[in-house]
């Protein structure tokens, strides 16, 4: 049985917009990685997650559960947690203490929601949130230092002796949601071509890209949603970001991509084939356009005159800052004893930080935004694995020590004094 003063394997469970990752703690990478998509019955109301989202259902919308650190459906939580329960993991959470990884910033209220349906719901005998961006310096073996996260969006969150820095936080709108919505528009440039799916028959493709309505008739009146194919959309953007994005390592090369074209020295005939085979060619300087979006205003949006507000309702040009922007930003505001333990040790985690030649342009624009005799040093993991999964990787590493043991929030303690508890003994964290 569970008690505070013993150590006892937990379940380490870090929900992302993009995926869930789960496993137990002391292991050194997640058992299981899932979509944090969930498909939703409209006739049944009946749920349905995990790899089963990507089979297409009739009268249902395929939604995400979790974005900007918000939780759009709490319903769809509990599904996906009995999920990784009983099909993945399968345990009794009743018999394991959880480490839930958070995003700083996360909306008031969602910590004491989620606490209320684990011990309520699951009975899980203790609980512990921890922000994953200590959880990342965790492990790198560091409870200090600059972590730059290119996910969905890009934050940049000192931390101090495991202590986030409020007064340094910075964030970009600039992130995987932007990249693949240029991508979007990209293809729209090149004739809106039709983005058949593997996962639909031949005729239920031709039925998807001609119906811009909501709901597509198909099979004897039943329906398919708009929703499935904008997520199946998603998924050819998301494989063209990983597939063709390459930062170059000095912004003049993009001027003279711009001037010169094919003829430059530094052109690569760069092409990408779609799902119906239709093939993209000379895709270099657009997709270098793309991720420079990162660094400077030399960059896809305004090469081709658009207004990021334009593509994305939710986003503003005022909310686009380029990385080496926030990280000197960060440093310059931080206490001056400890700007230099945030200067050499800037580490970049995240999706986007497995983008080919950021690492290298990164250092550079880092110090060259920064005065002469600073030591910048931008660090990244060894390997994908832990640079995509170290929030949680840090949370099954910190579950494992013996001084944490403590630190749990019991079933009992929660009973005792209700949910406030939960957002009490974290609200300074």
């Amino acid at each position: 049985m569970f008690s505070l003063n013993n150590e006892f394997p937990s379940i380490i469970l870090d929900i992302g917009s993009e995926s869930t990752k789960a496993g137990i703690g002391g292991e050194d990478a997640p058992h299981f990685v899932f979509s944090s998509y969930y498909g939703q019955d409209l006739t049944k109301n009946e749920y349905y997650v995990g790899d089963n989202v990507l089979n297409p259902r009739l009268n249902s919308e395929i939604l995400k559960m979790k974005a900007n650190g918000s939780v759009g459906n709490w319903e769809s939580v509990m599904e996906i947690l009995d999920h990784l329960f009983k099909d993945k993991l399968q345990v009794d959470a009743s018999d394991y203490p959880i480490l839930l990884t958070e995003t700083y910033g996360t909306e008031q209220g969602t910590r004491s929601k989620f606490a209320e349906i684990l011990f309520e719901k699951f009975q899980t005998p203790a609980l512990y949130f921890a922000h994953d961006a200590v959880l990342s310096l965790f492990a790198l073996g560091k409870s200090s230092g600059l972590v730059v996260d290119l996910g969905s969006t890009t934050r940049v969150v000192p931390v101090h002796e495991g202590y986030i820095l409020r007064s340094g936080i910075g964030t970009s709108q600039m992130g995987s949601i932007l990249i693949e919505d240029l991508y979007r528009h990209l293809l729209h440039t090149r004739g809106t071509p039709n983005l058949e799916h593997k996962y639909f028959s031949k005729n239920q493709n031709k039925n998807y890209n001609t119906n811009t309505s909501n709901q597509m008739n198909l099979n004897g009146g039943f329906q398919y949603r708009k929703s499935h194919n904008q997520f199946f959309d998603h998924l050819i953007y998301k494989d063209m970001k990983e597939s063709l994005s390459n930062v170059v390592q000095d912004k003049d090369i993009i001027i003279e991509l711009i001037q010169n074209g094919s003829n430059s020295s530094n052109y690569v005939d760069l092409n990408y084939e779609l799902p119906n085979k239709m093939s993209l060619a000379d895709l270099q300087l657009d997709s270098s356009l793309i991720v420079e979006t990162w660094f400077s205003e030399n960059n896809y949006l305004n090469k081709n005159g658009l207004n990021v507000s334009n593509l994305n309702p939710n986003f503003s040009s005022n909310n686009i800052v380029p990385i080496q922007d926030l990280v000197a930003h960060s440093i310059n505001n931080s206490l001056t004893d400890i700007k230099q333990s945030l200067s050499e040790c800037i580490l970049f985690t995240g999706g986007g930080a497995l983008t080919k030649g950021i690492i290298p342009r990164a250092e550079k624009e880092i110090q060259n935004k920064m005065f002469k005799n600073s030591n910048c040093k931008v660090i990244q993991f060894e390997n994908s694995i832990e640079t995509r999964f170290s929030s949680w990787i840090g949370g099954s590493i910190l579950a494992s020590l013996t001084f944490f043991q403590h630190l749990w929030i019991s079933k009992k303690q929660y009973e005792e004094n209700g949910p406030q508890i939960v957002e009490e003994k974290f609200l300074k964290k």
